[in-house]
């Protein structure tokens, strides 16, 4: 599937599996979003397989 990203509202877009963003350390190069946000909150409970 491709993404389609808009460079004014995202800065970088990409595919991951669960096992991935459970091993990526967030760091420069990755980062999740802020951790009071709407997209994190969807984004753990689907890593923890609630979604």
């Amino acid at each position: 599937m491709t993404l389609n990203v808009d460079r004014e509202e995202l800065e970088h877009a990409a595919w991951f599996t669960r096992d991935q963003l459970l091993n990526s350390p967030e760091n420069d190069s990755f980062r999740l979003p802020r951790k009071d946000s709407i997209s994190r909150r969807l984004i753990e409970d689907w890593m923890r397989g609630e979604i």
